[in-house]
């Protein structure tokens, strides 16, 4: 017993240092160091010994600790990326120097935050029935959004998408603040990220003219207070946003509404930029004009008075071309309950065919006008949209004339079509699936109706070889459209353009 408790005496003093088991190295540490000695179970500075085995296992210790710390901070530091189903992030509005870059702002900060607070308190009714998600700097996040830089607009739109992408948000409220004689003037952004449900508003906008803010104020409170434009921009930005996310929850009424006490703003006036308004006004009226919830002068008016403000809108252009096709299509449906009723040659029937090509017309004129005015930024799709409403528009114009027997003038405006379709796809981007899609889902349809005009002329012999090429061209088209689908099967209207039209038309083609 005795001998067994000398043993565990040893091998305890051994584990904490207290006795050397013999090995001893001299180790070279320096001129100035005096007695340093290693050993196997130890280390001696001097008079100092320090047992090698607790040091090392106090030093494990310390470092598991730290890493625990910073497993500790890293499951507690906030989202990276957003997870609701329509995405909001407002971004820190910056401020321009002398040389055009945008740099970190406490006023801009200070507005951004602002904006927020006034969001957040409207978003409480969105939450009960939209699964929205609302981001800025201050609710703890696991990045720092910070503002959106750039020289020109073009290089702010391209970071705020890059940014859209990268939190995966729907929409990036930004804008930056840039020195006048006077003070300041704020320009307040917004981009739109592809919204599938609202394809139509992709891209960036800036809500209306640039906004004074005094030098002399020392707060964006006193702003806020003294300068009523200002606080109505703010607000007309909040309002904005709930429009958007009502729009892309299904209520083009609750956007509408939205869009509307925007108009009521009275510091913010038709000379600072509104045609905006006015084009999102026409656009969620539009929506409920298709379903007969309001009428028609609720889609025009709002269009004129943006075109009005802004003759080179070219979006607004687009609008009031989709405003006349709209038109021209009931009056088609009118069209053929006549010519049912009382035969072609009616007076009724003819005078309704000139009513629809008149409306037709203007629906040409409307969208050509919006592509001559659309920017030369690939990025913006407006002119590409053009394009397509524009080839729809002749199609229609075509299959009107050949329903009325007017064959000579439904060919010309088939071809007319195909040559706009033909540009339209030539503008699309390499990964704009949806209008890829879109355009060969046209093209199909454009060629078969080709077809099908070709075989009702009696002078072409049985088995015609143009009408068998027209055919097999309408088969390509439409097994593009369906390649396209897939390429992006997330896009459910693309993926509707597919199982709804490309794909019957090649089983009704023998496909």
């Amino acid at each position: 017993m005795k001998r067994w408790l000398a043993l565990c005496r040893k091998g305890f003093r051994r584990f904490w240092g207290l006795e050397s088991m013999g090995d001893v190295y001299h180790v070279n540490v320096g001129s100035n160091a005096r007695q340093v000695v290693v050993g196997a179970n130890v280390v001696q500075i001097g008079h100092l010994t320090l047992p090698t085995f607790p040091l090392l296992l106090v030093a494990g210790l310390v470092a598991a600790y730290m890493g625990w710390q910073l497993w500790q901070q890293w499951q507690q530091r906030g989202p990276t990326q957003m997870s609701g189903e329509f995405n909001i992030a407002i971004a820190e509005f910056g401020q321009m120097d002398a040389n055009g870059r945008i740099q970190p702002s406490a006023k801009g900060e200070s507005l951004s935050r602002v904006l927020y607070g006034r969001i957040n308190q409207e978003f409480a009714t969105l939450f009960t029935e939209v699964n929205a998600q609302l981001w800025h700097d201050e609710v703890g996040l696991g990045i720092k959004l910070g503002p959106i830089t750039g020289q020109t607009a073009a290089e702010r739109r391209a970071n705020a998408d890059a940014l859209a992408e990268r939190i995966n948000a729907h929409v990036i409220i930004y804008g930056h603040l840039e020195p006048t004689a006077d003070g300041d003037q704020l320009t307040p952004e917004f981009y739109v990220r592809d919204l599938r449900e609202a394809g139509d508003l992709v891209g960036a906008y800036q809500l209306g003219a640039p906004i004074p803010v005094p030098a002399s104020l020392d707060t964006l409170a006193d702003s806020l207070k003294v300068n009523p434009r200002l606080s109505d921009r703010t607000k007309a930005l909040a309002l904005f946003t709930l429009g958007l996310a009502w729009e892309f929850a299904g209520y083009p009424d609750r956007a509408l509404t939205q869009f509307q006490a925007a108009q009521q703003l009275p510091d913010w006036r038709d000379d600072e930029g509104k045609e905006i308004l006015y084009l999102f006004l026409s656009r969620e009226a539009y929506f409920l004009w298709l379903d007969g919830q309001v009428d028609e002068a609720a889609v025009y008016e709002p269009l004129q008075l943006a075109l009005r403000l802004n003759p080179d809108y070219g979006r607004a252009y687009v609008g009031l071309g989709n405003y006349h096709r709209e038109k021209a299509e009931r009056l088609r449906a009118e069209l053929a309950t006549y010519k049912q009723a009382e035969g072609l040659a009616s007076s009724t029937v003819q005078a309704t065919y000139t009513a629809v090509q008149a409306e037709i017309s203007q629906a040409v004129d409307a969208y050509q006008q919006a592509i001559a005015l659309a920017p030369a930024d690939a990025a913006d799709q407006t002119v590409v949209k053009a394009h397509l409403a524009l080839g729809t528009t002749l199609l229609l114009q075509a299959v009107v004339a050949e329903e009325m027997q007017k064959y000579g003038p439904a060919t010309d405006y088939y071809q007319q079509a195909l040559t706009v379709f033909q540009e339209g796809l030539a503008l699309t981007a390499v990964d704009d699936y949806r209008h890829q899609g879109l355009a060969h889902a046209s093209l199909g349809a454009l060629y078969q109706s080709q077809a099908a005009l070709r075989s009702r002329r009696t002078d072409l012999p049985p088995g015609d070889a143009e009408t068998a090429i027209l055919l097999a061209r309408a088969v390509a088209e439409y097994k593009l459209c369906v390649q396209v689908a897939a390429q992006d099967p997330a896009d459910w209207f693309l993926q509707q353009v597919k199982d709804e039209n490309c794909v019957p038309q090649l089983t009704q083609l023998g496909q």
